[in-house]
Parts: structure tokens; C-alpha cells; sequence
């Protein structure tokens, strides 16, 4: 949808930082509280799972913000 269309319709730079920001809470949640769950071996899965999520939804909020400064709007005033 970012490159099929040619304007922001439909897509918030704010909802872009609120997921990018709830995966990160979300990852220390897990990581922290991971001492009391059972299977710990899995955290190598949640690693790699995490790296793929969080490049995906950088690289998201960082084209999302180019494409608001290219088209002249400021993405911390647009809702």
C-alpha cells in the first residue's frame, strides 16, 4: 500500500511509532519476564523474531517520514 499509492492516505506517522514502540515494550516484557516462564531455550527464536519486526517497523516510521517531508507535511502536526 506505501508504494502502490503516491499519498499518505490512510497512514499515520504517530500509529507508525506507537506499534514501533509497543513491539520494543513488548520484547522487554518478554525478556524480563522470560526468568519465569518455562522454555527459556526459546529466546533465540524471540531474538530473531524481534530484529525481523523491529527493522521492519523502523524501516516503515523512517520511509512513512520521508514521504511526509517530501510531500511538505510535517509528520508531528498530521494526524
Amino acid at each position: 500500500m506505501f508504494w502502490r499509492r503516491d499519498n499518505l492516505k490512510g497512514q499515520s506517522f504517530y500509529i507508525g511509532l506507537s506499534i514501533l514502540l509497543g513491539d520494543i515494550s513488548g520484547y522487554f516484557m518478554i525478556v524480563y519476564g522470560a526468568e519465569e516462564m518455562p522454555g527459556r531455550i526459546h529466546m533465540n527464536l524471540m531474538n530473531a523474531l524481534f530484529a525481523g519486526i523491529l527493522s521492519t517497523n523502523l524501516l516503515y516510521v523512517t520511509l512513512l517520514y520521508r514521504r511526509c517531508m517530501r510531500d511538505g507535511l510535517n509528520p508531528w502536526k498530521n494526524w
